[in-house]
């Protein structure tokens, strides 16, 4: 280095290294060198503290250029995984991307709703070679401590060790020389004792045998047992967690009861996945014995609470197997309908809607007229099933059946949820005072009895319908609040009912990155929940954005996937779920449009629209005829997109459905352009048209039809409104990303005999996208050099330059459909122009 830094003909050099000043003291070479280069003037010293939680979710959108909650909650986990560390964070992050759990998929980077972080392997090194300093008696208090899982007193640290105090004490004072731990003062009195780090620990445990990891866990649960002499009560959690993981002899009653009473306290707190490693553990290792922590409802106890925690992470066959075995041996009617209830529901939540009916008709059987309050809960099932069958007059029937019963049990909670099952059913009825009626009440009723699931309910049905109407504000407003809710129940499923309206919402207000990456972590946690219908409808809004963008092949994947999930091309109408299977028609709608098979878009849409009205689901028509007037239009079949609209506008004014209105004078200015040709009242039309949808907004649909009115405007020599009118159209597209649009108006920009701008996210993302070598082609491209001469020039093969030139094209977005023979041209302009 300080050869390096005298060469004063080597021009700007820069040289960045780090250290951990925990052991600068310990490596007289760094200090010495650090002090040389410093009397030089040659270095600069900057400490580099701990990121705060805000700090890291700053720095995740900084570098990969993507927000949104799932964005929010990845960074909020790795926060708590690292504690800020930036050498932390940036190795898991590098290990993230080296693993392909974080990928670019349409130059959005996807991934973050992974449920864990996993430890990457340069930091299992790092804290490797720092322990490799230490001697065996530090070794093994170390690998007891990283079994403890966190603060641990001295004392039971000491016992569960094997060493001698003397002996223990020493490989404590060896681990605190190496900043490995630290010290506190104990709140049960003495010294405790835990790793400065949680990586540390992740790391040390990591390394364990499996063999030495389950005798170190039994001996930890066998000090923490005779610790206090005033009994275990406070200790069960800690206790279960040794237990479970100490490879236990079936019949230890006692240890079973520390693991049946933690999982029931998990599955409280919704903490599923802890819930069911321990009820699990439980029922292997004799649960069913007597003991002070079973629960007196008898030996279904932890049967019971395991089928529930399983149920609820989606794990759908293994709890159905448990409620089978629950029914069998059920002895009372109310034992009987619990059940038939939860079975009920797997088969709702598995998109079997009609199997889930079959069970609530059992279940109601089993109580009626026993308890009003099970008996309204049935009823009230039973209507949700009947709603996604599609038969909203049946459904109707028994909620209005479960109102009196609710009310007569004096259950403020059951009335909540059947007011916003009313408020669901009116909402797809297209009956938007009703709704909003029911779902006032059900937050009244809710907020009454503190039903926080019921609150948030009511809460997502009104952005639903808000969004449904075209009131992005009032549903934002509403996703929000039902966002918090989600929070405070910390329900896996529940964020996949927000995440769903945030993909619509993104959509409509062209945040398209952003609907990528919510909808591609929903999707994955929809996987992982075993939630079929809100999986197929989630592909289908995210599978729309990516048709706009250009990325055919994945919304294709995710278009097809959800026909299957949903079950639409099925026969049977008993086992149709018609809020999976509409999405499913309008995702193939959207994505035959974009291919030009016109006949397949408007079979699939008359089909979708023949289930709507069958359902009596006007909301759902009104969802599906902005899509068939397109294909009708394109395929000039101008009498039915005229009929369309026509119906539009009916719906628009019964419902004073804002989104109607819109689209229908859309279609209305299409259809008057495409059978009167351009006027001054195709241009008028037009304009109002695209101005409507982007008031609401919808922004992608409203910059099409602008694009159209350049086209008028260019018919009537017009160039400069013209002119004005695309750039709105391209710093729309641009900042959704709509490559097929783009392309289209960069040939409008050619035929005004102008220049297209350059896209905004050029200017600094997608500049730094480019490595030197890369830099260095563009270069010669802007020289107008060949392949050849540019092989040449940089001492390459042609292949390779060849290979450099498409991984510029792909990381700036330019590609052959947009730009065909120009690619090269466009190349050199962002060159010459400094944009690169």
């Amino acid at each position: 280095l300080h050869f390096l830094v005298r060469q004063e003909d080597l021009g700007p050099l820069r040289i960045l290294g780090t250290y951990n000043t925990d052991h600068r003291e310990q490596n007289p070479q760094l200090v010495q060198m650090e002090r040389s280069l410093l009397s030089l003037r040659r270095l600069s010293v900057h400490h580099l503290e701990a990121l705060t939680a805000s700090d890291t979710s700053e720095l995740i959108v900084g570098t990969f250029g993507t927000r949104g909650h799932a964005v929010d909650e990845f960074a909020h986990m790795l926060y708590g995984w690292t504690k800020g560390n930036p050498y932390f964070i940036e190795q898991t992050l590098d290990h993230l991307v080296d693993t392909g759990r974080l990928h670019r998929r349409d130059n959005t980077w996807v991934g973050w709703g992974t449920e864990s972080l996993e430890l990457a392997p340069t930091v299992l090194d790092t804290v490797v070679t720092r322990l490799a300093a230490s001697g065996p008696d530090a070794s093994s208090i170390g690998e007891v401590l990283a079994v403890a899982g966190g603060r641990c007193p001295t004392r039971v640290l000491f016992r569960a060790s094997g060493l001698e105090p003397a002996a223990a004490q020493g490989g404590v004072e060896e681990l605190l020389d190496l900043f490995l731990v630290e010290e506190s003062e104990s709140v049960r009195g003495g010294v405790s004792v835990e790793f400065r780090h949680p990586l540390t620990r992740e790391a040390l445990y990591q390394r364990l045998p499996l063999s030495r990891r389950a005798q170190l866990h039994r001996a930890m649960a066998e000090s923490l047992e005779t610790d206090d002499p005033r009994g275990t009560e406070g200790l069960v959690d800690e206790l279960a967690y040794h237990y479970s993981r100490a490879g236990l002899g079936a019949g230890d009653s006692r240890a079973a009861g520390y693991l049946a009473a933690a999982g029931r306290s998990a599955l409280q707190r919704h903490a599923n996945r802890e819930a069911v490693s321990y009820l699990e553990a439980a029922l292997e290792w004799g649960s069913e014995a007597s003991t002070d922590h079973e629960r007196s409802s008898g030996p279904g106890g932890v049967r019971e609470d395991l089928a529930r925690a399983l149920g609820r992470m989606g794990r759908y066959e293994e709890a159905r197997v448990l409620w089978v075995g629950l029914l069998d041996a059920a002895e009372s009617p109310e034992a009987v309908a619990e059940a038939h209830r939860h079975l009920a529901l797997f088969a709702f939540w598995s998109g079997d809607p009609g199997q889930a009916l079959d069970h609530h008709e059992e279940a109601v059987a089993a109580v009626a007229g026993r308890n009003p309050h099970a008996e309204a809960r049935l009823h009230l099932a039973a209507g949700v099933a009947l709603q996604e069958l599609g038969r909203p007059g049946e459904a109707s029937k028994r909620l209005d059946r479960a109102l009196p019963l609710a009310e007569d049990a004096g259950d403020e909670s059951t009335l909540a949820r059947v007011h916003w099952a009313l408020a669901l059913l009116k909402t797809w009825t297209g009956e938007a005072a009703q709704a909003r009626g029911h779902a006032a009440k059900a937050v009244e009723k809710a907020e009454q009895a503190g039903d926080r699931l019921a609150l948030f309910r009511a809460r997502w049905v009104l952005a639903a319908l808000e969004g449904l109407m075209g009131n992005t504000e009032s549903m934002r407003e509403l996703m929000v609040q039902a966002r918090f809710d989600v929070e405070d129940l910390g329900s896996p499923a529940l964020r996949l009912w927000v995440a769903e309206l945030e993909v619509k919402y993104a959509w409509a207000r062209g945040e398209w990155g952003r609907g990528i990456s919510e909808g591609e972590a929903a999707i994955s946690l929809a996987r992982a929940l075993n939630q079929r219908v809100l999986l197929s409808r989630l592909m289908v809004w995210t599978s729309i954005i990516y048709v706009g963008r250009g990325a055919f092949d994945r919304a294709r994947a995710l278009c097809e996937e959800a026909w299957e999930l949903s079950g639409a091309g099925r026969s049977d109408p008993r086992a149709m779920d018609v809020h999976g299977v509409i999405p499913a028609h309008i995702g193939r709608m959207a994505y035959a449009i974009s291919q030009d098979d016109l006949d397949t878009a408007i079979a699939l849409g008359e089909q979708g629209l023949e289930i709507a009205q069958r359902s009596g689901y006007r909301t759902w028509v009104l969802d599906l005829l902005p899509l068939l007037m397109e294909a009708y239009l394109r395929a000039e079949r101008y009498s039915d997109a005229d009929a369309a609209a026509d119906r539009m506008k009916a719906a628009a004014a019964e419902m004073d459905h804002s989104l109607a209105r819109a689209w229908a004078a859309a279609c209305d200015a299409l259809v008057g352009w495409q059978t009167e040709g351009t006027s001054e009242e195709t241009i008028l039309r037009l304009k109002a048209a695209a101005d409507g949808l982007r008031e609401i907004p919808i922004r992608y649909d409203s910059a099409r039809l602008r694009r159209l009115l350049v086209g008028r405007l260019a018919e009537l020599k017009r160039r400069d409104e013209a002119l004005r009118q695309l750039r709105i159209v391209w710093d729309e597209m641009s900042e959704m990303g709509a490559q097929p649009e783009l392309a289209k108006a960069r040939e409008m920009y050619y035929e005004l005999d102008s220049r297209p701008p350059i896209p905004a996210p050029l200017d600094a993302e997608r500049k730094a996208a480019l490595t030197a070598k890369e830099m260095a082609v563009a270069q010669c491209v802007a020289r107008r050099m060949t392949t050849a001469q540019i092989a040449q020039e940089l001492g390459m093969a042609h292949r390779t330059v060849t290979t450099h030139l498409s991984n510029i094209y792909k990381r700036l977005g330019l590609t052959k459909d947009e730009y065909g023979d120009r690619l090269r041209e466009e190349l050199r302009r962002l060159v010459v122009e400094g944009h690169l």
